[in-house]
């Protein structure tokens, strides 16, 4: 099974001086998505994965991995 690297996406919200709300309208997504993957709730389309990676500039394979997280990250 596969996870959401969140800290990824949490990283380029703060080394870009974003706030979420930012990000969401910058990546054309609703904040509530965003919240979602933060939860690790997953009911969600995949064109926002999409549009994330694309907005991030990366491959969106790099958004996920293997290891289980803990706990969810605010």
């Amino acid at each position: 099974m596969y996870y959401l690297k969140i800290e990824l996406i949490q990283e380029f919200i703060k080394k870009h001086e974003h706030t979420e709300a930012k990000f969401c309208r910058l990546c054309d997504i609703p904040l509530y998505v965003l919240h979602k993957i933060y939860n690790h709730d997953y009911e969600f389309d995949v064109k926002y994965l999409l549009k994330i990676a694309n907005f991030m500039e990366i491959d969106v394979e790099k958004l996920f991995t293997e290891h289980q997280p803990s706990k969810p990250n605010k």
